[in-house]
């Protein structure tokens, strides 16, 4: 540890040099690396996920994704077969290659006052996390255009909801902001001065660094989308964790008498023994 922090001592315009060159590398890797993640769930060799992969090779859709549904609804009268009809054939037009069913000739997908309608479309998924993002724009403009003053169509289902704000997640982005601002907090009412940005500045130069990392690690081997969260929560607390401690033992070496250098050498040889020994009492 000594001579790490000599070597960052004498050399610590290039180091500082370094981690801004990584972090500006790491913030354009992040998005490449998330975008290279895999959202995928599948359980190889388990009779559900068996029973999915052969359900798209032989029809090319469906599986683990759900249908979308056009649902049909006339409060003054009963469904004209002939509307679940054209709705079929604008669905199919909008989303070559789906496998559609429609009340017109399906009983079961229709009400029994025969008011609601629906149309049953398995549209063909493209990889990432929204498999139906091309699919479910166009449904949407069928829907649209089948509706009238007399019936009034709308499109659902488990993907239509996500796309409506109903299920999605927290964006990563956000989630680390959320935290950093949180930790910022504490740690200026712990500090009392600007040295509370020291533990966020490690953190995000961590953090974005280790995107950078996970994007090379995305080209030899699948990663799953998890990560990206642990990534930046987890590396979030251990870069505050350690910088605290740096800095906390930094103050109390100047504070009997060290000079910078040396306080700087003491607090590296805190956190190293730290890092070996996370439960010594040194922490």
């Amino acid at each position: 540890m000594d001579r790490i922090a000599t070597f960052v001592i004498n050399h610590r315009r290039w180091v500082i040099l370094a981690w801004i060159v990584l972090a500006v590398c790491g913030a354009f890797g992040a998005s490449k690396a998330t975008a290279a993640l895999s959202y995928d769930f599948s359980l190889p060799g388990q009779s559900g996920y068996e029973t999915n992969a052969r359900i798209v090779s032989e029809f090319g859709s469906g599986g683990d994704n759900a249908p979308v549904l056009l649902v049909a609804q006339s409060d003054d009268s009963e469904l004209n077969p002939q509307t679940g009809t054209q709705l079929a054939e604008a669905a199919g037009a909008a989303t070559p290659g789906a496998r559609i069913s429609s009340f017109a000739t399906e009983p079961a997908l229709l009400s029994k006052d025969r008011h609601t309608g629906v149309v049953l479309v398995y549209p063909r998924a493209i990889g990432g996390p929204d498999p139906y993002a091309q699919a479910m724009p166009a449904l949407t403009k069928v829907a649209a255009d089948g509706s009238s003053d007399s019936t009034k169509v709308t499109v659902t289902g488990v993907d239509a909801l996500k796309s409506g704000g109903g299920g999605g997640g927290v964006n990563v982005l956000a989630e680390t902001i959320f935290g950093g601002v949180g930790a910022l907090i504490v740690l200026a009412l712990v500090f009392g001065s600007f040295l509370a940005i020291t533990p966020l500045l490690g953190a995000a130069a961590a953090i974005l660094t280790t995107f950078l990392i996970l994007w090379g690690l995305t080209a030899v081997t699948e990663v799953s989308f998890i990560v990206q969260y642990l990534l930046a929560l987890i590396g979030l607390g251990v870069a505050i964790d350690y910088s605290l401690l740096i800095v906390t033992r930094w103050r109390e070496a100047r504070h009997n008498g060290a000079d910078n250098a040396e306080a700087v050498r003491e607090s590296l040889r805190t956190a190293g023994h730290s890092v070996l020994s996370p439960g010594s009492p040194s922490r």
